[in-house]
């Protein structure tokens, strides 16, 4: 089965952003992983769905703008998403950056996991706050993400990010 790729259109059946030929072509002017030029096509397919469903599930929620369409498989395209300069980019639009991320991600894939099952979610941390008659108990078990963050995957997205400790209004 051939990899489909999110065009700008909101595509239901979507997996990823980059093309096997984008990442080829990354992997010349770049460099990646040794382990990546061994790869047939269709195992070079897999990385970039994984790397594709990594990104999807690390930054939902931190994306800048809203989906185009709320039945599209991949959080982007998007709309009303502004740049940190302030330009707006066209909801049929897939930015660069992500094309790039998408391939870092599946780069890292070659030789990670990159959506391991984690056995341990650490230790159970209790907070209490009582103002009155109101109070809120909170519990987490582990850090908020259980997904690896990858520097190089994160500062290409940046810009697609809503900025960290920014609280986006959500419709109800």
């Amino acid at each position: 089965m051939s990899l489909v790729i999110e065009d700008g259109t909101a595509k239901t059946n979507a997996e990823a952003w980059a093309t096997v030929v984008a990442a080829d072509a990354y992997y010349t002017g770049f460099g990646g992983p040794s382990g990546w030029a061994d790869l047939t096509e269709a195992q070079k397919e897999v990385k970039l769905r994984v790397g594709a469903r990594y990104l999807k599930s690390k930054y939902e929620g931190q994306w800048r703008g809203r989906k185009l369409d709320e039945d599209q498989s991949l959080p982007w395209p998007r709309a009303w998403a502004v740049d940190n300069d302030g330009f707006m980019w066209e909801s049929d639009e897939i930015p660069a950056e992500l094309v790039n991320a998408n391939i870092l991600a599946a780069f890292k894939a070659v030789a990670d996991d990159l959506m391991p099952d984690v056995d341990d979610a650490g230790p159970v941390v209790e907070k209490s706050v009582r103002v009155g008659p109101i109070s809120e108990s909170t519990k987490y078990a582990g850090s908020a993400s259980q997904l690896r963050e990858y520097t190089s995957i994160f500062f290409e997205l940046k810009s697609l990010l809503e900025p960290r400790g920014a609280s986006k209004l959500r419709r109800v």
